[in-house]
């Protein structure tokens, strides 16, 4: 089938109305599609309390501007894709003292160390860290300000660096060479400096390192990951030789240009924003983040409101940008005990669903994606759910996995039950010591251009044609009945009524060796067979929301690749199927 030059050109045109209705630019930088700004009462509806914190500040601080930021995200959701990678690489960490004791620890976890040393923040840690009530104060609000350039002089970075090693001309140049080319606070650079390094600046990223008879220098860490001290350095090293960074100056340069270029750029413009990524969903949210460190966005954020402070007064004008979340505690979350155990009691279970389980953000079918565990491999149930969802039928249970460490909730009909057991993070009677910086694992730059790439009309998914994937038999568009007896010759397709048939249709079910699984056929969204420009209209009302599509069977023949979503680049491939401009769409 062809597709005429008219309907071609509808197509583009409800593809670009998409991109305007679901993303904005603020001050240039690109922010998370479903998030807007909204008034301080419509705040006060969604924080409860949030006025009286900001009005307290602002009436000792006239010069403190506040904007309020819904990120369009559950609380709950927010909270469950922030607290991942226990046991392999958790995405918060803290250093165990006599103020992060108790229930601060991440029963699941333990005192397990991670990256130097550091162990896993609890549940109750990250949602204390993450409500931004417990951050409106004095000490800690400008983790929230906005990073764009401020006006510095060469003598305020000069009087801010003084003690440290970046106290030479070299560096104090450089910093404002960066902040006046790349549209970034002066000061936020420092901090993030002196974050990274320390005052003294004393690792071999610091003060460079000698690869192939050059010496390189990589300040921000970036890079600078993996498995120990020395793959560490190395990596930063590496890092810092393919860019050429021979100077102190050169690796400040340069890493405040991938600062802004993948973090700043694209939306994550506050201290708390590099932590907590609930704004960049271009990067990915909550896995495009700066630091492991639950304290870095407000360790950071009161470096950075001392580079201002002169003779106890905080000088210029300051921007804050307060992120909110649907359904937040009606109180303020309280900080944890450091006095109580962090215990935790469970179930143990093994995943029994054919191709493996996803786990999932909520407990609803339509939720996000988060992971997927292997058939036969262990979980460990936290939390049964009392009720089924009145929308899909399912108990929903939360589960963390001993294979990947991911934690979500769980079909419950595809576990099985094999016993219960308790965890426990200690507490500690240590003196806490602020920990001496040193090089943090950072992620990798993505290396992204600034703006996304659009797909090659002849772009073909790598994959197979007819595949199973967990309760699914996903197939290609294109594949026929012969095709999929061939490869199942016991197979038996029942339609909705569950008569037989030869019928290939979203939806339908099909029986192979004992086992049924439910047929997706990609591109195939209403269901009946066919693949055409019906099947777009639909994609596309539900990408810009005006038609939610809720059938996860449906929503599934609508994903062409291992997006959490169904996105433009879906669109696009099967589009291309429908016009003929590939052989097929694949499936992985």
């Amino acid at each position: 089938m062809k597709l005429n030059k008219k309907i071609s050109i509808s197509l583009i045109l409800m593809m670009i109305i998409y991109i305007i209705l679901t993303c904005f630019i603020n001050g240039g930088h690109t922010v998370s599609a479903a998030g807007n700004y909204i008034s301080i009462e419509e705040a006060e509806k969604m924080c409860p309390g949030i006025t009286n914190l900001v009005n307290s500040l602002k009436s000792t601080h006239e010069n403190y501007n506040f904007q309020f930021y819904n990120t369009g995200i559950d609380w709950g959701e927010a909270i469950v894709r922030e607290y991942q990678g226990h046991g392999k690489s958790p995405y918060n960490l803290f250093s165990p003292g006599t103020k992060y004791s108790g229930m601060w620890f991440c029963p699941i976890c333990g005192t397990q160390k991670f990256d130097n040393g550091l162990c896993c923040a609890s549940m109750e840690a990250l949602k204390y860290m993450m409500d931004p009530r417990n951050s409106i104060t004095e000490d800690s609000v400008f983790q929230f300000k906005n990073l764009n350039k401020d006006n510095a002089s060469f003598d305020d970075i000069a009087r801010v660096v003084a003690g440290t090693f970046l106290n030479n001309a070299d560096c104090v140049n450089a910093i404002l060479q960066a902040s006046e080319a790349h549209d970034v606070n002066a000061f936020y650079l420092v901090a993030k400096l002196l974050t990274e390094q320390g005052t003294a600046g004393t690792s071999p990223l610091a003060q460079g390192s000698v690869l192939n008879g050059v010496r390189y220098y990589n300040l921000f860490n970036i890079g600078a990951s993996g498995n120990g001290a020395t793959a560490i350095i190395t990596n930063g090293i590496n890092y810092a030789a393919s860019k050429g960074w021979t100077s102190q100056g050169a690796s400040i340069v340069g890493g405040a240009e991938m600062i802004k270029r993948t973090y700043i750029g694209r939306g994550q413009n506050t201290c708390y924003y590099q932590k907590f990524n609930v704004v960049n969903e271009e990067s990915g949210l909550f896995s495009h983040q700066y630091a492991q460190s639950i304290l870095s966005a407000e360790n950071e954020g009161r470096k950075f409101k001392s580079y201002y402070t002169v003779n106890g007064n905080v000088t210029g004008t300051h921007n804050f940008i307060i992120p909110l979340y649907t359904n937040m505690p009606k109180t303020v979350v309280a900080r944890p005990s450091t006095a109580t155990k962090n215990v935790m009691t469970y179930e143990t279970a093994v995943v029994i669903a054919n191709g493996g389980l996803k786990v999932r953000s909520r407990g609803d079918v339509t939720s996000t994606q988060i992971g997927l565990i292997s058939q036969n491999s262990n979980v460990k149930v936290i939390c049964r759910a009392a009720q089924p969802n009145p929308h899909d039928g399912y108990y929903w249970d939360w589960i963390i996995s001993d294979e990947t460490g991911v934690c979500g909730y769980v079909a419950r009909r595809y576990i099985n039950k094999t016993g219960s057991g308790t965890n426990s993070g200690e507490a500690t009677d240590t003196e806490y010591v602020e920990p001496v910086p040193t090089p943090t694992p950072t992620p990798e730059p993505d290396n992204k251009p600034e703006e996304p790439e659009t797909p090659e009309i002849e772009e073909e998914l790598e994959g197979e044609k007819i595949l199973i994937t967990g309760l699914w038999l996903e197939m290609s568009p294109a594949t026929t009945v012969e095709e999929l007896v061939e490869k199942y010759p016991n197979a038996i397709i029942t339609d909705a009524s569950g008569n037989i048939t030869t019928d290939i249709c979203t939806g339908y079910n099909i029986s192979i060796d004992g086992g049924t699984y439910v047929l997706i056929k990609k591109g195939d969204i209403n269901g009946d067979g066919a693949v055409n420009i019906v099947d777009i209209v639909q994609m596309l009302n539900h990408i810009k929301e005006d038609t939610i599509i809720t059938d996860e069977n449906k929503l599934e023949a609508g994903k062409t690749s291992d997006s959490e979503n169904m996105t433009l680049v879906d669109v696009l491939k099967i589009l291309n199927y429908i016009k003929e401009n590939v052989t097929d769409v694949l499936i992985k």
